[in-house]
């Protein structure tokens, strides 16, 4: 997993390294295809091709190792589809801000980006910290449905918020693909 979060947060940084180049840049930019075009692609090599080749890779590379070695390696890998469904959404998020980050920085664009993350990050927990001893500590009621509840409620808050920030970060990258000017 933590492999896959490396592959899918550098990947878009290694391969669009046009965006960061000033002669490079204007050789992308007159490709004969529109900048929606342009940035669906970049989307989807980030977003869909990477991470199945790169889990698809891994799954074989454990089979192989599994047939190899089964005696000192043990069994293949099982999948665990709600871990799975967390990971999409991370990856989701991750490669939104890749790509935005890719498209915005020039020097330093992976170490500027995770900045960016982390001070979101750092910004969104603090509200969420805010809210959790405001809210759910406030009548002195530790009832264990009533705090699983509050629980549940904060998680699909903060998927939701997950989402629609990756969907701003996807908006932004596109609307700078647009505005990029070949200079």
């Amino acid at each position: 997993g933590v492999m896959c979060v490396f592959v899918v947060f550098f990947a878009p940084f290694k391969i669009y390294t046009v965006f960061r180049g000033k002669q490079e840049l204007g050789s992308y930019l007159m490709l004969p295809a529109s900048s929606l075009e342009k940035f669906v692609s970049m989307v989807l090599v980030s977003l869909v091709l990477v991470p199945v080749s790169f889990v698809l890779c891994s799954y074989l590379l454990d089979a192989i190792l599994c047939l190899l070695f089964s005696g000192q390696y043990g069994s293949v890998v099982t999948v665990d589809y709600m871990l799975l469904q967390k990971g999409a959404i991370g990856v989701f998020v991750l490669t939104g801000a890749s790509v935005l980050g890719n498209t915005l920085f020039k020097k330093g664009a992976p170490a500027k980006t995770l900045l960016c993350i982390l001070i979101l990050i750092f910004l969104w927990l603090s509200v969420i910290t805010g809210y959790i001893f405001d809210n759910l500590f406030e009548d002195g009621n530790v009832d264990q449905e009533i705090l699983q509840m509050k629980s549940e409620m904060v998680k699909n808050i903060t998927a939701i918020t997950y989402f629609a920030g990756a969907t701003l970060f996807y908006i932004l990258a596109w609307w700078r693909i647009r505005k990029i000017q070949i200079s």
